[in-house]
């Protein structure tokens, strides 16, 4: 059975301390790619989980790269606007 390749959408807590350590421990998910506005959380999360690709804006994200899923880890009034995309 082929992984799943998931992204996250948001470096805060829920991601790095939940969301993160659990894909990667999942047998079946690849996860490809991580995307927040902070780029200095960003780059913190993708270097230290080892994640590909890290983009400052989750729509480039979306255009690039091939997803089976995503993970919407950002602040509630967010969600809608990331969710839709």
């Amino acid at each position: 059975m082929l992984n799943a390749r998931i992204a996250v959408v948001g470096a805060g807590w829920w991601s790095t301390y939940a969301h993160i350590p659990a894909l990667q421990a999942h047998p079946q998910a690849e996860l490809v790619a991580i995307a927040d506005v902070d780029a200095a959380k960003l780059d913190k999360a993708a270097s230290y989980y080892n994640i590909p690709s890290a983009f400052t804006d989750f729509r480039e994200m979306l255009a690039k790269e091939e997803l089976d899923g995503v993970i919407v880890a950002v602040w509630h009034a967010a969600h809608y606007e990331v969710a839709m995309a």
